[in-house]
């Protein structure tokens, strides 16, 4: 019967560990991964909106150059009339809500209104002050520019761009798997307090020999997440990612270090639980040694 608790209690003590582990990383993909107010949040921690400003600017020049508009019809109509932080913040959570299978809408349709009543006015005048009709073919050349500011502004305001990959079948399977992560925090818990439970009714007698098995098994689980995320900081490798567009290259490395503090993090406070956890079993082992040894040599002399 002994050797069958003593299994038990390793078995539940593996599973524990890797309980620990599971734990920590749906807390991960629910609270931050997939958390449009983290994402957010770091994308304003560096100069991400002025790169990302800088890069529109540029697109703006190349179409004014293209069109004959001039760049200000653009960038006003969209760097003063509208909040790109908010049109980011936007897609951004609609892209989390669509990964938690909370809406089948991908990103959000930028509204072309932005830029065609400023291009249209732009080209009537134009066209008024230089004596030429603003026949069909002009008004298709100007749906045309409209039309390609339209996309230029919603591709950089979209961070995350699913367009091109949500009709890939393993896409979606990726899909299915995150949104069962992120709906799985709760039964993780109840999980994880079944297993204390259960190692607590096999130590009816000494209580304490419970936070040995609990103490190891979050300590061993914390291991395997300190480490990669403290060699990922030392040796910077969130720093090393480059993407050719500067303000998705400042995104994807701010998020990156991001998630490899809250490892670490999440990690050291895993350890210090799972180390409390052991210095109080050897404390109350060792009272409970001193009190049997008392009693032992109380006995003696009695005797």
């Amino acid at each position: 019967m002994k050797k069958i608790k003593k299994a038990l209690r390793m078995l539940l003590s593996f599973i524990l560990m890797f309980g620990v582990v599971l734990c920590i990383a749906s807390i991960f993909i629910r609270f931050v991964l997939l958390n449009g107010n983290y994402i957010g949040d770091k994308l304003e921690e560096r100069d991400y909106y002025s790169q990302l400003t800088e890069n529109l600017n540029t697109k703006y020049a190349t179409l004014s150059l293209e069109s004959s508009i001039p760049e200000e019809v653009f960038t006003t109509a969209v760097l003063e009339d509208y909040d790109i932080q908010k049109l980011t913040r936007e897609n951004v959570n609609l892209m989390v809500d669509y990964m938690t299978s909370k809406t089948d809408e991908s990103a959000v349709v930028m509204d072309r209104n932005i830029f065609l009543e400023p291009v249209t006015t732009y080209v009537e005048s134009y066209a008024e002050e230089n004596n030429i009709p603003f026949d069909e073919e002009l008004q298709k050349r100007t749906t045309a520019i409209v039309d390609s500011a339209t996309e230029i502004t919603e591709n950089r305001v979209t961070l995350f761009n699913l367009k091109n990959v949500i009709d890939i079948p393993q896409f979606q399977s990726v899909r299915k798997i995150v949104n069962i992560a992120y709906n799985s925090f709760i039964p993780i818990l109840i999980v994880l307090t079944l297993i204390i439970i259960s190692l607590t009714l096999l130590y009816r007698r000494r209580r304490y020999r419970l936070l040995f098995w609990i103490g190891s098994s979050i300590s061993a689980g914390s291991i395997f997440v300190i480490v990669p995320s403290a060699l990922a900081l030392i040796m910077k490798l969130p720093q090393r990612i480059q993407i050719s567009a500067p303000y998705i290259n400042t995104a994807i490395q701010n998020l990156a270090i991001g998630y490899s503090y809250y490892f670490l993090t999440a990690g050291i406070i895993a350890l210090v639980i799972g180390l409390l956890s052991l210095f109080l079993y050897f404390y109350f082992s060792s009272k409970s040694e001193s009190e049997r040894n008392s009693r032992t040599a109380k006995h003696t002399s009695n005797n």
